[in-house]
């Protein structure tokens, strides 16, 4: 998944993921260019995906929030809002 961000007057990002710069293999890893790669789960987790301009005040900063799930199977339901997930 590709995050786009831009700091004003031309600064330098650092990503994190769930506060880790860069992230890890437990909650995924975000590259410079902020390209996110998830991890191989075995429980559904929610990583925070965050880019902070360095040189400016640490409140400057954007959030995303990617929801990972286990693979499984989704089930239509005669409601077009709504479908059943299952685990494999």
């Amino acid at each position: 998944m590709k995050f786009t961000a831009a700091a004003t007057g031309g600064g330098t990002l650092v990503w994190s993921v769930n506060g880790i710069a860069g992230g890890d293999t437990t909650v995924g890893t975000v590259d410079a260019a902020g390209n996110y790669t998830a991890p191989a789960i075995s429980h559904s987790i929610n990583a925070v995906v965050q880019a902070a301009a360095s040189a400016a005040p640490q409140s400057n900063f954007a959030t995303a929030i990617v929801a990972l799930i286990q693979p499984g199977q989704v089930q239509a339901t005669a409601n077009p809002q709504v479908a059943l997930y299952s685990k494999k």
